[in-house]
This record gives C-alpha cells, sequence and structure tokens, in this order.
C-alpha cells in the first residue's frame, strides 16, 4: 500500500487557518450573507495562547442572500483574483461564491501565489477605462480607494510614473507585476515605472476585432436582453 506522507506545518496550518474561515462563513451564510470579497488581506491572524486564530474582517461589500445589496448597484466589487467567474461577470451570487474565494486563499496559502492573475480584471473591476491597444498611454487606476474623488488618470506613454513609499508608512506594502513577480517595498523605497524600449509585435487572426473581443468576454450584448 502507498503511503502519503504527514502533512507539513505549512500544509497543517493552511488546514487549520480554512477550517476557521470555513466555520466563520457558515455562520454568515446561515443568516443569509454572502461575504464577496473574501481575500488574505480581510483574514486577521492573532496568537490566543498556543492557538492561532483567524477573525473574517470587512463586510462592506456583502450581500443578503435574498437579492438586497448593501453597496451601491451597478459595478462589479471585489477582488478578481479571488472573485468567483460568476461574481466577475456581474451575475447573482450566492453562498458558493465566497467557497470559491476561500479556494482560491487556501491555494495561494501552500503554492505561494494565486490560482490566475490578470491585471485587466483588476482595472475593469476598479472602473479603469478600456483602451484600445493601438493608443501609446498608461493607466492609473486606483483599486479600492474609499473615497469617491479617486479616479483613473490616464498619461503619455512615455511617462515615467514613480511611486514613494513614504518613510512614515508602517507597513512594507507589496509590489506585483501582473501576479507573476513579487516583492516587498519598503519605507524609503522608490518604484519607478517605465515603458521598456523594445516593441511587442502581437499576431491575431485574421478579421480580429478588439471590441468583438471585449464584447465577448464582457457579455456587453447580455446586458440588453431580459
Amino acid at each position: 500500500l502507498h503511503q502519503h506522507p504527514e502533512p507539513s506545518w505549512k500544509e497543517q496550518r493552511t488546514a487549520s487557518l480554512v477550517r476557521q474561515v470555513a466555520q466563520a462563513l457558515a455562520e454568515a451564510h446561515t443568516m443569509g450573507v454572502v461575504h464577496r470579497d473574501l481575500k488574505p488581506s480581510n483574514l486577521f491572524v492573532e496568537q490566543v495562547d498556543t492557538q492561532e486564530v483567524v477573525k473574517l474582517l470587512d463586510f462592506g461589500i456583502a450581500k443578503l442572500a435574498d437579492g438586497g445589496v448593501q453597496t451601491a448597484s451597478g459595478r462589479i466589487f471585489g477582488t478578481p483574483l479571488y472573485m468567483s467567474p460568476e461574481q466577475a461577470e456581474g451575475l447573482a451570487v450566492d453562498a458558493r461564491s465566497d467557497l470559491y474565494s476561500l479556494g482560491v486563499v487556501a491555494f495561494e496559502c501552500l503554492a505561494g501565489r494565486p490560482p490566475f492573475t490578470g491585471s485587466t480584471a483588476y482595472s475593469l473591476s476598479g472602473g479603469g477605462p478600456i483602451m484600445h491597444p493601438r493608443l501609446d498611454a498608461v493607466v492609473l487606476v486606483p483599486m479600492f480607494p474609499h473615497a469617491l474623488s479617486s479616479r483613473p488618470i490616464v498619461v503619455d506613454g512615455g511617462s515615467e510614473i514613480r511611486v514613494d513609499i513614504l518613510q512614515r508608512n508602517r507597513i512594507h506594502p507589496p509590489v506585483t507585476c501582473d501576479g507573476q513577480v513579487n516583492m516587498t517595498a519598503r519605507p524609503g523605497d522608490s518604484v519607478h515605472i517605465t515603458k521598456k524600449p523594445h516593441r511587442l509585435t502581437l499576431l491575431h487572426p485574421v478579421g480580429h476585432s478588439f471590441y468583438a473581443s471585449c464584447r465577448d468576454k464582457l457579455r456587453w450584448g447580455d446586458a440588453l436582453v431580459n
């Protein structure tokens, strides 16, 4: 008989944390509440005696299972890397959507990265514009700024963007490149973003249409049909 190796410390810890989050979600789902934004930054872990205890935070965009929404309607709320496909498409969600997000979190705990990445989804969920690929421009989209005055900014493609991490910053913000490369910035660091001088040639099939692809992926036509 094949004997499975004993689970590693990381696997045991992940199982414990995921179990606690699942129990918290079960309580919320029992009351008819769907969290809709389950992600690592909304999970607070604290040490109580010799045990790690997880607290599920930020029910700010939670949805009542009977259809009542506790936030403004007409936009997709959530974090693209962790939201279920139906939530990303703006469809009705229920408790299963939270379980999908919990599965993504568990995957990231074990693999060190989420299973799927995508800067385009991030931009669109933050209200960013749809830019034609031929435009020589860079879009700055504030993600979840919690301020109505924050808006996407479009700048010339040749611009250099610099993000300064102030010395008074008490956290070390993560820097990620399309979910593939992850770094940690420290107070006093500066992040410089510029366009690479080498051009990238994209190959498309004959008859390809950028806006037709958007219409298909974003289901624009479905919004016009009851």
